[in-house]
């Protein structure tokens, strides 16, 4: 289980949300934004495998949306990075 910061856990919910609304998103996505902020907001630490699934169901919704916005979620997911920091899995949004 990998375990993200909630400073980087708030930035990846924010990038999520600033792109959904550059496209304006339909309600689904708008949905999924939200419930992905409360996870985030909720605890010090989440789980990234969350985080990916609240990710994964943004694909599906921004599919048949936007293809742009499909792309770049994808794209985030891939700057999700595992680092071993006192013999703990974090996660970090590389920049």
């Amino acid at each position: 289980v990998i375990y993200i910061g909630k400073p980087i856990a708030k930035s990846i919910a924010n990038w999520i949300s600033k792109k959904a609304m550059e496209k304006h998103a339909g309600e689904d996505i708008a949905g999924q934004v939200q419930r992905l902020k409360r996870i985030v907001s909720n605890d010090v630490t989440h789980d990234i495998q969350d985080i990916r699934q609240n990710i994964e169901n943004l694909w599906k919704f921004s599919h048949s949306i936007d293809n742009k916005l499909n792309k770049e979620l994808r794209n985030m997911e891939g700057r999700l990075l595992k680092v071993e920091t006192k013999k703990k899995w974090i996660g970090f949004l590389h920049q």
